[in-house]
């Protein structure tokens, strides 16, 4: 996402996340991920003054120590070949554990994203943000367990006038400790408020979300770049090599029967059927939780960002 015209936005990456393998052919496991990674060293390659990762770089605190190095690489790259560029990453609730101590030796958790802002620290135009910081005339605020957003802000008696941050943008009437504080930052100063955090973008209010790098599920994008839902007849009309990096969803009517689709994935609803969500390639042994409580919350009537919301506050690792 462009900013005014020199500020360049990293939706949510979520690098190391479990895709859902459903319909996922052998010969194409592994393309998902190498897609997810490709794009992000095209973000990070964009010509504007501050490259910004609005948290979440990581899908959980602890993932494989070869996509830690391969995210430090591109860093390393885009720095280098970018000097007049300052990257900034934000901590977002996923790069953080839950439980700041180890209950047993008191020593504070640790994990990949901590790991790779010491890897970064020779880089004098990579900047990693734990704490809420002030660059380039854009105050930034990270995810932080152990204070509220609210204490963040109120942490300055002025502001400049953008505001990036990794933030709940929606009241379920609970905690809202996290709950973006528009109020507090229009009173200090803050003219536009930007965050990462949920999945679909767009406006929430007064804040401008980013949604995440990429869509993760057909909830996640109503745009339908990565993910289609076609019927039998507007699939006959599509031209096939558009589907090959697709996650493809197949209405059928009573009777009809699924064609061969060269795709990333592909799953097949019965029209009418609403239980009716068949794969075109079965595991054997496994409960999908995620599939089945969106299942359940789209028969409940429940609209998309509420959904991945819930999602969030349940698949947080502790």
């Amino acid at each position: 996402m462009l900013v005014n015209d020199d500020v360049w936005l990293i939706g949510d990456p979520h690098i190391g996340i479990d895709f859902d393998k459903r319909g996922t052919p052998i010969t194409r496991r592994g393309d998902r991920e190498r897609l997810q990674l490709q794009q992000f060293v095209e973000e990070l390659n964009q010509d504007v003054r501050v490259n910004v990762m609005v948290g979440d770089l990581f899908d959980k605190p602890v993932v494989d120590i070869k996509l830690v190095h391969y995210v430090y690489d591109a860093y390393r790259e885009a720095a280098l070949n970018r000097p007049g560029t300052t990257f900034v990453l934000l901590a977002g609730n996923h790069d953080l554990f839950r439980q700041l101590k180890d209950p047993k030796t008191g020593k504070l958790l640790r994990g990949s994203f901590h790991a790779l802002a010491r890897m970064l620290l020779h880089i004098p135009n990579v900047i990693v943000v734990t704490e809420p910081q002030i660059i380039e005339d854009i105050v930034f605020f990270p995810w932080q367990w152990d204070i509220t957003s609210n204490e963040q802000v109120l942490q300055y008696s002025k502001l400049p006038k953008i505001a990036v941050g990794h933030w709940d943008l929606l009241d379920f009437g609970g905690n809202n400790d996290h709950l973006c504080p528009v109020d507090s930052l229009h009173t200090l100063g803050v003219k536009e408020i930007y965050s990462g955090h949920m999945h679909t973008a767009g406006n929430y209010g007064d804040v401008i979300c980013t949604g995440s790098m990429q869509p993760y599920t057909h909830a996640e994008d109503p745009e339908q770049t990565m993910y289609r839902t076609l019927t039998l007849q507007e699939l006959e009309q599509t031209d096939p090599s558009s589907l090959v990096d697709m996650n493809v969803r197949i209405l059928l009517e009573s009777g009809e029967e699924l064609p061969e689709v060269d795709c990333l994935s592909l799953t097949v609803k019965r029209i009418g059927e609403p239980d009716s969500v068949e794969v075109s390639e079965v595991g054997t042994g496994s409960f999908d939780l995620k599939a089945t409580l969106f299942r359940n919350m789209n028969e409940l009537g429940v609209i998309d960002p509420i959904q991945i919301e819930i999602w969030e506050k349940i698949n947080v690792s502790d």
